[in-house]
């Protein structure tokens, strides 16, 4: 009985680390608007970001697994067109299907009002 102990006692342990680095992850990403508001942006099956700095959405990108994103050529063009009062914004369109593997998009845009400037493509999940 003493092994069946140490069994729940080591994944309790393990629950708790696991939690704690996904609550991690949690806090670290970019705050979403509400739905309506992807909807008006032209994006009703996707979550989009509150409006975010240039240095936000390099950040984001690296965590997203682009750790070079401030020397691609998108990147380039939304820094190139970046007007005051525009507003860069994660579009994220990934969506788990029903077997519940995750599927779809991302991207960074540069938006003047309801229209998209210029982009920055993420990775393609499938």
């Amino acid at each position: 009985m003493k092994s069946l102990a140490s069994s729940k006692v080591g994944i309790t342990a393990l629950a708790v680390v696991l939690i704690g680095h996904l609550a991690g992850c949690a806090s670290s990403a970019p705050k979403m608007e509400a739905l309506s508001v992807a909807k008006r942006l032209g994006f009703p099956r996707c979550k989009v970001s509150v409006p975010m700095s240039q240095d936000e959405v390099l950040q984001s990108a690296k965590r997203w697994g682009d750790p070079y994103a401030e020397t691609r050529s998108e990147w380039a063009a939304i820094v190139a067109a970046a007007q005051p009062g525009d507003q860069l914004r994660l579009v994220d369109c990934i969506r788990p299907d029903k077997e519940g593997i995750a599927g779809g998009y991302y991207f960074y845009g540069l938006f003047r009002g309801q229209a998209i400037v210029a982009q920055m493509p993420g990775a393609i999940i499938n």
